[in-house]
């Protein structure tokens, strides 16, 4: 998996939307695991797994947001900044 941005605005605008793509298909996946899980206990750390993701997802679409309303020379000046959103949303799947 790719660690940091690419160069240009079009590449950076396509990294972010497939990092969405991805923190859905775990947000689903997470949630399965929850439903299939016996309701027998609360199921906790299902709960705070499925939330971090949420909330990362939630950052994520809204440097896309950012990114779609700022001119190319702007995202690329802000792109030291979005590289670490990257890798911080890359830790957060990396780890639910």
């Amino acid at each position: 998996m790719q660690t940091q941005l690419s160069g240009t605005y079009e590449d950076i605008k396509a990294n972010f939307e497939a990092l969405i793509d991805k923190f859905d298909k775990k947000i689903l996946e997470v949630s399965q695991v929850s439903r299939n899980q016996p309701d027998i206990r609360p199921q906790t750390a299902t709960a705070q797994r499925l939330n971090k993701l949420k909330l990362e997802r939630a950052k994520v679409k809204h440097v896309l947001l950012d990114i779609g309303i700022m001119t190319k020379g702007q995202v690329l000046d802000l792109k030291g900044q979005y590289d670490e959103d990257y890798k911080k949303a890359l830790r957060v799947l990396a780890a639910s």
